[in-house]
This record gives C-alpha cells, structure tokens and sequence, in this order.
C-alpha cells in the first residue's frame, strides 16, 4: 500500500512562499514607518529647539529673518514627513491584509489537507479491519472443518 499523498502539495508549499513574502512585505512596511515616524520626532523635536532660540541673544533683524525661515524650513519638512508616514501607515495596513488573506487562503489548504489526511486514515484503518476480518474468517473455517 502507498503512502498519504496529498494532491495539492505543491499549492500548498507555493502558498507557504506567498505567506514569506507577505510577512517580509509587512516587516519591510513597518520598518519604512517606524523610519518615516523617528524622522518625524526628530524633525518636531528640532522646531521646538529652534522655536526656543528664536529669541535667545541679539536681537538683529537679519537673525530674526534668518531663524523665521529656517523655523519655515522645518515646518514644511514637518508637514511632507506627516504625508510620508500617512503614506507608510497605509502601506502597512495594505500589507497587514495581504497578509491575512494570504495565511487564510494557506489555512485553507491545510485543512483541506488535514481533512483528506483523516479520510485516508480512515480508509486505511477500514481496509485493515476487511483483511482482519478475512483473516479471521478464513482461520475460523479452517478449524472448524
């Protein structure tokens, strides 16, 4: 008698590979957006030391000028990282539901296979009990004759 074979293996080990490359995706995601959210601290944290200086020594009119742009400066970059890490969070969303429905869809198959798997064992256990019984059978014709 041959062994369990299940006819889908091959899906089955393609779907594994989705899964890997879903879960890479996911960390890769989540690694831009904890990038593009330190930047952003970074940024926010260096506007509020430039804030606190604004007026810190003399008070010349080309530093005013020269600090109010550089505090302008900043806070565009604030805002374009703000739309950078909208960007990556959605990103991340994207790739957390690809991956969900790639372990469903990879979940599905292993059932599947668990489910063919216990038939195959039940046929299997029933086959066995048919040759016992014959077995059985043929020993208890042969001590009665």
């Amino acid at each position: 008698m041959k062994g369990f074979k299940f006819g889908l293996e091959r899906v089955l080990r393609y779907k594994d590979l989705i899964v890997g490359q879903r879960e890479a995706e996911l960390r890769e995601a989540a690694e831009k957006h904890n990038s593009h959210r330190r930047q952003l601290a970074r940024l926010e944290e260096l506007m509020e030391q430039r804030r606190k200086e604004f007026f810190a020594g003399r008070l010349e009119p080309h530093r005013l000028i020269h600090r109010s742009a550089a505090i302008q400066f900043l806070q565009q970059q604030i805002i374009e990282q703000k739309k950078l890490l909208v960007q990556a969070s959605k990103k991340v969303r994207e790739s957390r539901g690809r991956l969900v429905e790639a372990k469903q869809e990879h979940q599905v198959l292993e059932k599947l296979k668990e489910r063919h798997l216990l038939e195959y064992g039940y046929e299997m256990a029933k086959r066995e009990q048919k040759e016992l019984d014959e077995i059985a059978t043929s020993a208890y014709i042969r001590r009665s004759i």
